[in-house]
């Protein structure tokens, strides 16, 4: 399921985006994947500078094989710092929040941070690892009309720096 408040799909400046989703995998549904995707957006001053916040949660049950797992930096909202499938594991959580700041023209940036963390089961995921991460972006608006950007992220993790390059926002 889904819920959208958000004043525009591509650089919402208020509201709100929750996204359930759950995959049921064999004959005998022999094991289940979970994934909860939460964005909030908040001006700050005007629709210059926003705030954009983003927490998800993973959860696999069952004899989930190694694919199916929960995974840092996977997917839309993953934690940007870190490489897909290093760190994964039956139950995943990862929160972040970003501060968006956008001229009057097409040239914008962005300073994010944010951790996650991985465990076996969910009553061992608060005493989990704590993977930090933390970047900074720049952003280019394809076009005059719509507030559409490729942007260019660096970001620091645990293991070191990745580069990111994408079009729309990273949630």
């Amino acid at each position: 399921g889904e819920v959208d408040t958000r004043n525009d799909d591509y650089w919402p400046v208020r509201g709100t985006l929750v996204r359930l989703k759950s995959w049921f995998f064999g004959g005998d549904r022999s094991f289940q994947r979970y994934l909860l995707n939460w964005s909030w957006y908040a001006p700050v001053r005007g629709e210059q500078v926003v705030l954009a916040t983003n927490v998800n949660g993973c959860g696999a049950t069952g004899d989930a094989p190694f694919w199916a797992l929960c995974s840092i930096g996977a997917g839309r909202g993953g934690l940007r710092g870190y490489t897909q499938g290093r760190y994964r594991d039956t139950v995943m959580t990862t929160e972040q929040a970003e501060l968006r700041y956008h001229t009057a023209g097409r040239f914008g940036a962005t300073a994010f941070a944010g951790m996650g963390q991985v465990a076996p089961n969910f009553g061992d995921i608060f005493s989990a690892k704590v993977l930090p991460a933390a970047g900074l972006g720049v952003r280019y608006q394809l076009t005059k009309n719509y507030p559409m950007h490729i942007r260019l992220d660096t970001a620091w993790g645990r293991d070191g720096a990745l580069f990111y390059f994408g079009v729309s926002e990273a949630y």
